[in-house]
Parts: structure tokens; sequence; C-alpha cells
């Protein structure tokens, strides 16, 4: 119900909404799927679902009174990085004029297993991690994979190996690493309009202590860790906040103000960025109810104005004007390519000159880029991770013969 779209229709928009399937149904990877696929691939289901309901939105949405030359893409979470994909595949080329990216975006290189910011394996890699699957599963071939109820293979997919199933580099739906086609300029420049929360990580909790943290940000980041954990400190009282700090921005903040920053720089289209900042009223009995900041998808009721499904919550007035304001911003997007229109505080566009990024909080406001130097030291992990060392050590991280100590970072 959050995201029906009668309230934005109101707008004068037209609110479709894809189905596309996931989990292993929708991004499993095996080699005797790519070996009778005729282009020699598997893996990206899900995301070919996406291309085909765009394809079928170009040839039909007139009927249903929308503009076949208007069309805006908009996702949140997973469906913001499906959008920042497609944005940069060849086979959506030409299927949509706009992009609006909730708290996604896919600029990590690839990695297994994988890691936050970092989710997209090769097609040998995803392979490999599908045979696991099938081993789990019991089974020995494509026929007796599809001999099985499709609720027992869900069902296992939360005992995979790394719990997720991912879009993979395969070379046709993904061609490349995403950093590296927008340096090159080879994605669809569209308008686009992105941004993420302030408080994402607490939606996804922290480890179980203090010493699981450390272990885990040295088995993450190896190398730099000392660095990570010097933005993101380990103190006594404060390595909560810090893991779900990390977790905001490898996850989701690294791979928004990189899309930003890179469009800025090869693209045309104008770029539109922002940072919710706005804490909504939250049950009692929530369990994010002490956060310090908007949790990862709290924007959404606010931009679908559905304020009124939680009757039960104290909503106010400044509640409700950020939601109307909200409403207002991305269907003026989806209309015209741009945010702004009567009575709204100007969103300014983001460029690598001037990068202002629009905060909502109480009211829409413009601003600098937030957690700056967080995003700095991640972008220097992110750039030593294309490095040849940088893809070595992954690989040896995770052999069986890895080092039980990390090796010293040489640059």
């Amino acid at each position: 119900a959050m995201y029906s779209g009668e309230k934005l229709a109101e707008h004068g928009v037209v609110v479709v909404s894809i189905a596309y399937r996931v989990g292993p149904m929708g991004f499993l990877a095996l080699p005797a799927l790519s070996a009778e696929s005729p282009y020699h691939v598997s893996g990206n289901y899900g995301l070919l679902d996406q291309i085909a309901g765009l394809r079928w939105v170009k040839q039909n949405i007139a009927a249903f009174g929308g503009n076949p030359h208007k069309v805006t893409i908009w996702g949140e979470s997973a469906g913001g990085i499906s959008g920042s994909m497609l944005a940069a595949s060849p086979l959506a080329r030409g299927l949509f004029e706009r992009a609006i990216s909730e708290s996604g975006g896919s600029f990590g290189p690839t990695r297994t297993p994988p890691a936050p910011g970092e989710n997209v394996q090769t097609l040998a890699n995803a392979e490999k991690e599908g045979l696991k699957f099938e081993k789990l599963l019991g089974v020995h071939s494509l026929a007796q994979l599809r001999k099985l109820p499709a609720e027992v293979i869900q069902r296992a997919a939360s005992k995979a190996p790394h719990g997720e199933f991912w879009p993979v580099l395969d070379g046709r739906v993904i061609v490349g690493d995403q950093y590296n086609l927008y340096e090159e300029g080879r994605y669809s420049d569209t308008p686009i309009l992105i941004g993420t929360n302030s408080d994402e990580g607490a939606l996804f909790g922290t480890p179980p202590s203090r010493a699981a943290y450390l272990r885990g940000v040295e088995r993450r980041f190896g190398p730099f860790a000392k660095r990570i954990l010097k933005q993101y400190p380990a103190t006594p009282e404060g390595w909560r906040q810090s893991s779900m700090n990390l977790m905001r921005d490898s996850a989701f903040a690294w791979g928004t103000w990189t899309w930003a920053r890179l469009q800025a720089k090869t693209g045309h289209s104008k770029v539109y960025m922002y940072y919710f900042n706005h804490i909504p009223p939250r049950p009692s009995n929530s369990p994010w109810k002490n956060a310090i900041g908007a949790v990862h998808s709290e924007e959404v009721v606010y931009v679908f104005q559905h304020l009124n499904q939680s009757p039960d919550l104290h909503w106010t007035a400044v509640d409700r004007k950020l939601s109307k304001d909200m409403a207002a911003y991305w269907t003026n997007f989806a209309k015209f390519g741009n945010p702004n229109g009567k009575g709204l505080p100007e969103w300014p566009n983001f460029t690598n000159a001037q990068p202002r990024v629009m905060h909502f909080t109480d009211a829409p406001h413009a601003g600098g880029v937030p957690n700056l130097q967080d995003l700095k030291v991640l972008n220097a992990y992110f750039a030593w991770r294309r490095t040849p060392e940088g893809k070595a050590w992954v690989r040896h991280r995770w052999s069986q013969k890895a080092p039980h100590r990390t090796p010293k970072l040489k640059h």
C-alpha cells in the first residue's frame, strides 16, 4: 500500500509499478543456464524483467494518458541500484528519459563474496556460487532443479553461501565496471534525481559486539582498515553508530555521491542530489525508535504522500508540508526533468564546481555534501580496490590460502 500511486497521480503523472523476479529466481547464475542461453550468460533475469517492463511502458503508456517520451525510472534501495544499472545498460538505452534513485547506486568494483557497495560479481564467480547453491539444494542438474517447488528454492536462499542474489557482470546486461563506464561516458545521459538518508544503516543493525565490529572492518577493508577505523572509530561509546554510519556510506552514500560526480563530469544532463534528514514519528515498538537520523526507506512515505496510512502516529503540520513538497519535487522532475516549481524552495543542480545538495529536514534547503570527509576516505578505498594490488588482495584474502594477516598497503 505504501507504493500505491494514487496521490502522485493527482499531480498529473501516471505511476506504473513493475514486478520482477528476485532472489535465485531473478539472479541465479549457473554454467548450465549460461550454456543454454543464446548469449551464453545467466543471472540477470530480474533486470531483464525490468527492461521488458520499460518496453511495455514505451509501447502502451499513451493508452493510459502517459507520454512515452517522458518516462522516468524510479526506485529505492535495490530499486535505486537497479535504476543505476539500467542507466548504464545498453539494453535499456532509449527506454527512459529521466531517473530517480533513492538510496541506490552501483559503482563499486566486482567482488566475491559481495560486500556493501561491492555487490556485483563476475559471471564466472557468480556461476561458481550458483553451483554451491545447487549443491545446497541437493540437486545436480537443471532438470532436477526445475522439478523443485519454487518455495523450496526461495527458502533455501537464506542459507546460501552469502545469503543474497545480485546482478552479475555478464557482458550483456551489465557490460563492465560501472565506474569505468561512467568515466568513459557509456551510459544513458538523462537528468537524474538521487539521494540518501542520514541514518540509513540503522535499519540493518550493528555487529553483536565492538570486537565483532573491529573484526568485520579488518576482514572487509584489509590494508585500509586503520584508515576506515580512524574515520568510523570503534570507541566504547561510539562503535555502534560508527558501524551504522559505515554501512550507510559504503552501501548507499558513496555510490550516490559518485554517481553525481561522474555524471556531472562526463554528462550533459542535470544532476539533482538530496539528503533526507527528517526524523518521522515512530511507533513505540519500532526497532529503530532511537535512531539519530532518518532510517533507510523512511523518506518513501513522504514522497508517496501516504502519511494517512499510519493515522496512529503523531504526524505534524511540518510532516505534511514536507510530504507535499517532496511529492511536488518528484513529480515536477518526472514531467519536466527539473524538480523545481512554483512555491518550492530552489533546488540547485549539482556540479563538481558547486556540489549543492537539497537537504530535507523540517523544510527543504540547499547545502553542501554531508559526511564529505567520510566519503573521501571510502573513495580512496574504492580507488585502491580497482588497482592490480587491490584486486589481488581480494582474490588472495578469500582464497583457501589467504594469510591470517593482511598485507601492508604499498601506496
